[in-house]
């Protein structure tokens, strides 16, 4: 053997050993990014649940928020452990400025939204105004995170995210409404609670299929792609 097929194979990268048990990793990958997902995206409705803040603050809005760009980072070090591959400090605070940036401008459209539907029942406007905005916030996120970690055409992935989120958002309006407690509207903080839980379940949804999807470890093709060349 020659010294420069020496020089050259020892420049080869190192292939990664496969798993032990890959099921199981996959698996804990996948529910821990829906924990994650989940815990993230209704952190604003657990806060006002919780504290019950009588007018906006400053601080209150410092910790929502400080808790949504945690919470986007921490997804995006999940998915990149996932697929084996190492995540920048810059893709991590794009990652969690994008949630970020993301449930603001689902706040927004809400706000907007709402007085185009005046006339209408209470339950039958946050039925059509917020589970968009969950499939919306879903899919901002998951774009930019994929973009973020150069994950191979990421729309198709967050499209999907934005489905599974915002579908489970509308069921968990429509299975509530019917309890006592749980229609919006109607007292007793029935809105905050469906919020919340439809945050929770739909977070999680939208997080667990993206991590299905784009969590795979990286092909050969992808390899070039994620360092960039």
């Amino acid at each position: 053997m020659t010294q420069r097929n020496v020089i050259q194979r020892s420049a080869a990268p190192t292939p990664r050993p496969a798993p032990a048990h890959p099921y199981v990793d996959r698996w804990l990958a996948l529910l821990t990014g829906a924990a994650v997902a989940g815990v993230g995206a209704s952190l604003p409705f657990t806060y006002i649940y919780l504290a019950r803040p009588q007018e906006p603050h400053w601080a209150h809005l410092a910790i929502v928020f400080g808790g949504l760009f945690v919470t986007g980072v921490l997804y995006s070090l999940v998915v990149a452990a996932a697929r084996g591959r190492q995540i920048r400090a810059w893709a991590m605070v794009g990652a969690g400025a994008a949630l970020l940036g993301a449930t603001t401008t689902g706040i927004l459209a809400g706000f907007f939204a709402e007085p185009g539907l005046v006339g209408l029942p209470l339950p039958v406007v946050f039925a059509v105004v917020f589970p968009p905005i969950v499939g919306g916030v879903a899919l901002l996120y998951t774009l930019a995170l994929g973009r973020a970690l150069r994950i191979r055409r990421p729309g198709r992935y967050a499209v999907a995210a934005a489905l599974a989120g915002g579908t489970v958002a509308l069921a968990v309006v429509l299975a509530t409404n019917p309890l006592p407690g749980w229609q919006v509207g109607s007292g007793d903080r029935a809105m905050i609670k469906v919020g919340w839980l439809g945050t929770l379940l739909g977070g999680a949804s939208a997080g667990a299929v993206f991590m299905a999807l784009a969590g795979r470890r990286h092909t050969a093709a992808e390899a070039g792609l994620d360092h960039g060349t």
